[in-house]
This record gives structure tokens, C-alpha cells and sequence, in this order.
């Protein structure tokens, strides 16, 4: 992964979990950073000083010991996870991936990332302000699309971005009308008129966590606050849970959050939709939920939790714990069939189920600390992006184009 690997390698990425505790979000509900990476200008230990300048003999350049040969590069073969070049000098966060197929995939993050897959290589893109040339400046936390011509970027600052496909993007902001959601952390639809969006809860705000819109309509879009909430307390206007992770199909929608809630719905109706609450079997926090066409929805969440969800005759929801081999939280699932489930999160975790048992994969980090893994999206079993801090990689049955070389 290129970065200035002299002067930052020192230099964190602040970022917050995207697991939000009610009384951080107090904090943080105004704030336009959740994954901030910082600048390595000062206090860089291992830049020269002057003192270290003065008075000081260069010597002759044969006299310099001989430094031992590093190890040399491993090479990308078919089938492996591989490091994918950034076109970027500086560290990043990648908080999203999503692709309408192989040759079409956005990748988005901090500080003001947002990268292009078109097949052959990645190329950098800028967010604008209603088609006024003034980047975003802030933290993007994920991104998605219903098709190649229909794609999304959202942030916690309030604001969205919608791209026809183009390297042009045009921005909805929670101050102006309509209203829209202020918090986003992912979003999920069936069609370009059928979205929905989750984010954290705020108790200053009271912001409903839950949004359906009807798409991106010359420059507007009308987002409708959904109740997901069951026995609401009108004393609260029915908001109570963060909810942090969306996934559904033709057949229903879902989402996860805080304190291990999990609901489920057939989708929007007119104005409304109602949400049935479905036991998880745990009290963690949520941040990940896929399913797949045979009825069953993992989800997943802190301390390693995976649950799977099997729908049973009666409608009911069957809960089998299917916790990874280690407590590092999770952020993001996806997945291929019963028997071929990924997971990603904290610490460098990355791990495969493959209808037995789990498998973690070994995935190069900075300096032998694990970055974090944040997002993860596969157009396919043969076709699989992850990304996290100052990480982006991609395993497939060819290697692509400027993933080459894998981190020893």
C-alpha cells in the first residue's frame, strides 16, 4: 500500500468504531468525522534536524556498511488475497466498497477518498457541492448503488452524494429541504426508487435512525423517517435504538444495531412500513447483516458474535451461534451461499466460513500491527474487495492489474 512510509510510519489513523454508544453519539451527532486520518507534519521522529545536520561529515559513500537485502516481494497469484496500489501518497481509511460487477467498483473513505475500479485500474474521483467544484473535505463512510448508473456516498456529516455513473456527483445536505437523515453509517435498496439508510441514534436530536426515500430526483431526494421501534414510548417520539447495518432481497429487509436489536420487514408501504422485531440470541452491538436466497440471515457484531437466522415453517427464526475464533469485532459481512461466508473487522480480522467451521486468513498489516478491516464486497466467489486502514485488497480467480505484489 503506498504511503510515505518514512515520515507516517508513525502516525496513527484516528478513527471511532462504528459501533456508537448513546452517550459518544451526544458528542458526536454535530461532528463531520468518524474515520479522520491525521497529518504526520509535525513531530515526525524520524525527520532530520538541523543540529543533526551541523558539523556533521557525510561520509564516503563506500564506507556505508552494506545493508542487508530485504525479503523480495511476493507476487499475486490467481486465488490470493493481493494488495491493490492506491493512487494516494498519504494514509487513508477505506470505510466503503460497492460494485455494480468486476469492471465497476467504488471504493470510499478518509480523508476525502473516493476511488473508481473500471477494470483495468483505479482512478481518484472528487464529491461536489451541487455541481460546484468544491470537494466534501470530510469523511466518507460507505457507499452503494442499485446499478452502475444509480450510486451513493454518504457520510457523518449530514450530506449525500448521488452519481449517474459519471466522475461527477451531486450533493443533498440535511439543511436544506427536504429533510433527509443527518447521521449515516449504510444503506441498502431494492431498486433505485426503493432505499433505505440506518445510522446512530442522536439524544440531542432525537433523529430517527431508519430512512426510506423513493430515489434521486433531479438533484432532490424526499426521505421518509421509518419507526423501527416496537412499544414506542411517545415520551421519545419511538426512536430508543442506533441501528447500524442494512441488507435485504425481494423478499424482506433488515437491520441490525445496538444491544443486539434485529428487525425485519416485507418493505415500504405508501407512507409506512411495519418492523418485526427477530431474537438474535445476543446482546452485542450489531454492525453487519447479509442473507442469502435459502432463508437464512448471518448477522454480526462486537466480541466476534455471528449468529445465523434460519427461517423455520411457521415464519419463525431458528438461532444458531456461529461465533468467530476470536472476539475482535466485526464490521462487515458478505457472502456467497450457505457454505461461503466472509466476515472483516477490527484488528486485521478476516475470516471465512465455509459450512464447517471458520478459517481467519493471514492479511499483511503496517509494521506487524493489524490495521482494521471495515468493508467488504464481492461481485462474486471469484471476485472479492476488502478494505480497511491503509489496506485494500482483492482476491479473484485472475490477477488484476496493479495488484501484483502482496505485503510479505
Amino acid at each position: 500500500m503506498p504511503h510515505e512510509a518514512l515520515r507516517c510510519r508513525s502516525c496513527p489513523v484516528n478513527r471511532l468504531p462504528r459501533t456508537f454508544g448513546a452517550s459518544l453519539l451526544s458528542i458526536l451527532a454535530g461532528a463531520a468525522l468518524l474515520h479522520v486520518v491525521t497529518s504526520c507534519a509535525e513531530g515526525d521522529p524520524l525527520a532530520p534536524s538541523a543540529a543533526d545536520d551541523a558539523g556533521t561529515e557525510v561520509p564516503d559513500a563506500t564506507l556505508i556498511p552494506e545493508q542487508p537485502d530485504a525479503a523480495p516481494p511476493s507476487f499475486c497469484e490467481a486465488d490470493q488475497w493481493c494488495s491493490v496500489t492506491l493512487p494516494v501518497t498519504t494514509q487513508v481509511s477505506i470505510n466503503g466498497v460497492w460494485g455494480s460487477g468486476p469492471n465497476d467498483v467504488w471504493i470510499v473513505g478518509s480523508p476525502d477518498l473516493i476511488l473508481h475500479w473500471e477494470g483495468s485500474k483505479l482512478t481518484r474521483s472528487t464529491a461536489y457541492q451541487r455541481d460546484v467544484p468544491s470537494a466534501t473535505k470530510l469523511t466518507l463512510f460507505g457507499v452503494w448503488g442499485s446499478g452502475a448508473d444509480d450510486v451513493w456516498t454518504f457520510n457523518a456529516g449530514n450530506a449525500l452524494w448521488h452519481t449517474g455513473g459519471a466522475d461527477l456527483w451531486s450533493a443533498s445536505r440535511a439543511d436544506a429541504p427536504p429533510p433527509m437523515p443527518s447521521l449515516v453509517t449504510a444503506m441498502w435498496g431494492r431498486s433505485a426508487n426503493d432505499i433505505w439508510a440506518v445510522g446512530p441514534l442522536s439524544h440531542q436530536t432525537l433523529t430517527p435512525t431508519v430512512w426510506h426515500c423513493d430515489g434521486w430526483r433531479d438533484g432532490t431526494v424526499k426521505w421518509v423517517p421509518s419507526r423501527a421501534d416496537v412499544n414506542n414510548n411517545p415520551d421519545f417520539f419511538g426512536f430508543r435504538y442506533s441501528f447500524n447495518g442494512i441488507w435485504g432481497n425481494d423478499a424482506s429487509v433488515w437491520i441490525v444495531g445496538q444491544n443486539g436489536k434485529t428487525r425485519r420487514t416485507e418493505g415500504w408501504n405508501g407512507e409506512s412500513t411495519a418492523w418485526t422485531p427477530v431474537e438474535s440470541g445476543t446482546s452485542q452491538e450489531l454492525n453487519a447483516v447479509w442473507g442469502n436466497g435459502d432463508g437464512e440471515v448471518w448477522v454480526a457484531g462486537a466480541g466476534g458474535v455471528v449468529r445465523r437466522l434460519s427461517r423455520q415453517a411457521d415464519g419463525s427464526y431458528l438461532v444458531a451461534s456461529l461465533d468467530l475464533p476470536t472476539r475482535a469485532t466485526v464490521f462487515a459481512l458478505t457472502g456467497f451461499g450457505p457454505n461461503d461466508v466472509w466476515a472483516a473487522g477490527a484488528d486485521g480480522t478476516l475470516a471465512h466460513w465455509d459450512g464447517a467451521t471458520w478459517s481467519l486468513v493471514e492479511v499483511p498489516g503496517e509494521e506487524n500491527v493489524p490495521n482494521d478491516l471495515l468493508a467488504i464486497w464481492g461481485s462474486g466467489p471469484d471476485d472479492i474487495w476488502v478494505a480497511g486502514q491503509n489496506l485494500l485488497l482483492h482476491k479473484g480467480s485472475a490477477v488484476l492489474p496493479g495488484t501484483t505484489m502482496r505485503k510479505p
